[in-house]
């Protein structure tokens, strides 16, 4: 009944603003990621129909959609005027009915992709390739860098400053690859981890070997000598064989004291069956991934620390940042542009969230504050899965404010200190608590944009 006491009300108004001249909006110059008003507002300037979004705490105009221009009316074809005889039965004159102008839908750009729809990828001369919602795949994407929030294009400019840099001196890659291992990802993984280790090889500062195996399923009898591929992969194996859910890339990494002295470790395990067209919609970031395990590790153990003491060694790398930070560095980095690895943040988010929402809702800062800390340890099972989601919001946060150069000074602190807060304190001059306030924010605003239940 309230609703209809406004009736007229509100007809008055479309009204109004039915009659308003055309130039009361297009009289303001719309740009992109330029300050809007209302939220959701729409206005045509220059041809395309533009979006007022909410952007961290900010309303801002999205790129716009270009408006098609309507199908021309047909023109009304001048007809002579007969010119009355006595046999005139009729001063009748035919006209042409013009054709109805056909009503308008703003376009969707061809490269256009849900996120929470199928994600695929392929690669095409080396390089990833992704499909659209169209059907066609695409190696750009035609939205523009200020569509994206300040937080993530601020961390992804600072993880990608000489993207396709595979150079790394110090960093020496000894491969075992499996004949089943599919051949489409074999040349593509080694520029993932040229390209990773590129990006690391400063840290380094000196030479190192890094191992890396490439398994399948079908490699059950030749990874038995092998105690730490024997310790990680039958499950993922057993999970290949059953064909109940998509096949993934499984991976492991680490840097650790063997028999023979220190060195680097990486696995990739999947199926021998693995199709482009049918996988893991996050399968592009694993060996990236991994590369940051390696280099955490090395930090760690930059005096000859063992990781012998597992207590010490979780207290000085909460679940979330070990996962959630591994995350934000190889999403970044993995999907070729800022919108590929947008959607694809986007996707971890919803997708973790979803899995765990009878576990602990994001409807408020204090609850997302909450789910930060529950997920410093890797259990419950709810926990281990949202540390890689909320993990990579809070540390995508850590490399836009402080730069990767800070996120480097943290992990730094792993060779000597006794606590993941004392190397906060130490590299950031900041308080842990301090800083969980800090990136809570930005996570649950990430959380309000991605995940609606």
């Amino acid at each position: 009944m309230a609703k209809n006491k406004f009736r007229l009300g509100g007809l008055a108004i479309i009204l109004v603003l039915t009659l308003l001249p055309i130039t009361a909006f297009s009289a303001t110059k719309i740009t992109p990621g330029s300050k809007c008003k209302i939220v959701n507002q729409k206005i045509t300037y220059l041809n395309k129909t533009y979006t007022c979004l909410k952007s961290g705490k900010n309303l801002k105009w999205n790129n716009g959609v270009l408006v098609t221009k309507p199908k021309p009316t047909a023109p009304k074809v001048p007809v002579p005027v007969a010119t009355p005889t006595p046999e005139s039965t009729s001063s009748q004159i035919p006209t042409i009915s013009p054709e109805p102008i056909p009503t308008q839908k703003p376009v969707e750009p061809s490269d256009a992709l849900n996120f929470k729809g199928r994600m695929i990828y392929d690669i095409r001369d080396g390089l990833l390739i992704r499909r659209a919602d169209s059907g066609n795949y695409f190696e750009t994407d035609s939205r523009a860098e200020s569509s994206f929030d300040p937080i993530r294009i601020k961390a992804y400019r600072e993880l990608n400053k000489n993207p396709g840099n595979r150079l790394h001196p110090n960093i020496e890659f000894k491969y075992s690859i499996s004949d089943s291992f599919p051949k489409f990802l074999i040349e593509h993984t080694k520029r993932e981890l040229d390209e990773a280790a590129a990006l690391w090889d400063s840290f380094f500062g000196r030479k190192i070997t890094v191992n890396v195996y490439l398994v399948t399923e079908k490699d059950r009898e030749n990874i038995k000598s092998n105690r730490w591929l024997q310790m990680n992969l039958p499950d993922a194996f057993t999970r290949f064989d059953s064909k109940r859910e998509r096949p993934f890339i499984t991976g492991g990494g680490g840097y650790w004291r063997g028999d023979d002295g220190w060195f680097g470790n990486i696995y990739l395990g999947t199926a021998s069956y693995l199709d482009p067209t049918y996988i893991n919609y996050e399968w592009p970031q694993v060996a990236r991934h991994e590369f940051v395990h390696l280099a955490q590790d090395f930090a760690y153990a930059r005096n000859g620390r063992l990781r012998g003491n597992k207590t010490q060694f979780d207290a000085i790398q909460p679940q979330n940042f070990r996962e959630g930070s591994a995350n934000t560095i190889s999403y970044l980095t993995a999907f070729r542009n800022i919108g590929w690895s947008s959607d694809a943040m986007d996707w971890l988010i919803w997708q973790r969230a979803e899995y765990t929402k009878n576990w602990k809702t994001v409807k408020t800062l204090a609850e997302v504050k909450a789910l930060m800390i529950a997920t410093d340890i890797g259990t419950p099972d709810e926990a281990f899965e949202q540390s890689y989601a909320v993990g990579a919001l809070m540390y995508e946060w850590l490399i836009g404010t402080y730069g990767f150069e800070g996120y480097k000074k943290v992990i730094n602190e792993f060779a000597s200190e006794s606590s993941f807060g004392q190397a906060v304190q130490n590299a950031l001059g900041v308080k842990k608590e301090d800083l969980y306030d800090q990136m809570t924010e930005y996570v649950f605003q990430s959380y309000q944009r991605v995940y609606k239940p």
